[in-house]
């Protein structure tokens, strides 16, 4: 009897299987087109995707002695000083250098930021425009008027620019006269070159002077002035008794003439 049971449930255990496959063998035409489908969008949208590629950099400290240390810490010291990180002397420890890759984010960070050019700059009003250049190759951004206005004779105005920019740390905005302004109409900054520290983040106004006989009109749009940008290393000073001769030593005012 109990054999009978367990051979009746084989039997339906194998129905169930033939069965199973039964449907998905009537299903095969629709089964294949749903997979297919499916593929062809996966495959529309990945080739839709932009291309991202990501690149990882390990820095370690060179294992050598403290000579060809030093040599690697002369030719590195430039690189670093344009993202603002000081190596420290010849004479720091590899220890020194490890630490200070290990908290060297800020030097990618900022060499990034200084190659790509990228800072921040609000339009405070309307008539505000982007420092922009004229050429590629020219260091100076042309700088515009936002404003209609008189410069008096002899007289200083502080112009408006409508722009406002918030300079990375270790970097210095320089404003400088444009040549032309100056050449043609005895127009000048009245404290050139005028320094924008990091943290200065008000409205950019130009102490323009006037050297001319006559009046002169600034309009709109006008450029008026340059912006040139420099970084810059934080140092400290140290007092001591007594400094190295030099050719020049203390020669100064017309002692090359």
């Amino acid at each position: 009897m109990e054999n009978k049971v367990l051979n009746e449930t084989q039997h339906k255990d194998e129905l169930d299987l033939r069965e199973f496959f039964g449907i998905l063998w009537s299903g095969r035409k629709k089964i294949f087109a749903i997979t297919a489908a499916f593929a062809i969008v996966s495959v529309i949208y990945s080739l839709s995707l932009p291309n991202q590629y990501k690149a990882t950099a390990i820095l370690s400290p060179a294992q050598s002695d403290s000579a060809d240390l030093s040599g690697a810490l002369g030719q590195m010291g430039g690189l670093a000083s344009l993202a603002g990180v000081s190596l420290g002397s010849s004479e720091s420890t590899e220890a020194q250098i490890a630490q200070e890759i290990m908290q060297s984010w800020s030097f990618i960070e900022n060499f990034v930021s200084e190659n790509n050019i990228e800072i921040e700059i609000k339009l405070i009003t309307s008539s505000g425009k982007v420092p922009s250049k004229k050429h590629t190759s020219d260091i100076g951004y042309d700088i515009s008027s936002s404003e209609n206005t008189t410069l008096k004779s002899n007289e200083v105005t502080l112009v408006s620019t409508g722009i406002a920019i918030n300079l990375p740390q270790q970097c210095a905005g320089f404003v400088l006269p444009r040549s032309g302004l100056s050449t043609k109409h005895k127009i000048t900054l009245i404290n050139s070159p005028g320094l924008i520290d990091p943290g200065y983040v008000g409205e950019l106004l130009v102490p323009l002077i006037n050297y001319a006989d006559k009046d002169y009109d600034i309009k709109t749009g006008d450029r008026i002035a340059q912006l040139v940008l420099i970084n810059t290393e934080s140092v400290d000073f140290k007092i001591v008794d007594s400094l190295p001769d030099t050719s020049r030593s203390s020669g100064g005012f017309g002692s090359t003439d």
